[in-house]
């Protein structure tokens, strides 16, 4: 399977007691709420995995599974990127209420490409984000909703690592169709003037 790079598969001719029997064998272990799958660990070419087997389709044979499981280097690599994601995700949360609160631009960096976007998307409320992105940066408008203020209405931009928040202030509850369509309107003229200015500036440079 391993080296046909697959990971699942249907063994409709191997029976599941003798699948069970050699699992077993191997350190898995089977429990009577779960008669019909087991879980055992194997070293293949040096590499850890996890085989799972179960009862197959329609109930003839086995089907298996196999994962190859994280080493200690990738779990640690793993727990990092997610901290510091959670991080910078906190951090643009931050400068998006320093913004709401003072009504100023606010800026940091770095900030990576990929964490800004992140945090747009996941925030993002029922209307969504207007963006574009390309040589001088990313920009970014619309509403966004943190947890703690409700809905706020946003212009982003991320240049050269840099990211420039604005929030114009918080948006009405229950928006009406009329108000949905004058956001989407802003959205567009907010994201072309922002779009132009930068082109503009790095004309400049």
């Amino acid at each position: 399977m391993l080296e046909g790079g697959k990971s699942e598969a249907e063994m409709p001719n191997l029976y599941f007691d003798a699948a069970r029997r050699y699992a077993m064998d191997h350190g898995g272990r089977s429990y009577p709420d779960t008669p019909e799958d087991i879980i055992f660990d194997k070293e293949i070419s040096g590499r850890k995995y996890s085989i799972f087997f179960t009862v197959g389709r329609r109930r003839k044979g086995t089907s298996i599974t196999i994962t190859q499981q994280s080493s200690s280097y990738d779990i640690a690599r793993e727990e990092a990127e997610e901290f510091v994601r959670r991080a910078n995700e906190s951090l643009i949360i931050d400068l998006v209420l320093e913004s709401y609160n003072t009504r100023v631009v606010t800026k940091h960096r770095p900030v990576t490409e990929r964490d800004f976007q992140s945090f747009f998307e996941t925030h993002e409320a029922s209307i969504p984000n207007k963006s574009v992105s390309g040589s001088p940066g990313i920009v970014r408008c619309g509403l966004i909703e943190i947890p703690s203020s409700g809905v706020l209405i946003v212009t982003a931009t991320l240049v050269n690592e840099e990211a420039s928040i604005n929030v114009a202030g918080a948006a009405p509850s229950g928006l009406s169709d009329a108000q949905r369509s004058a956001i989407s309107q802003w959205q567009d003229e907010a994201v072309e003037e922002i779009w132009s200015f930068l082109l503009a500036e790095e004309k400049q440079s």
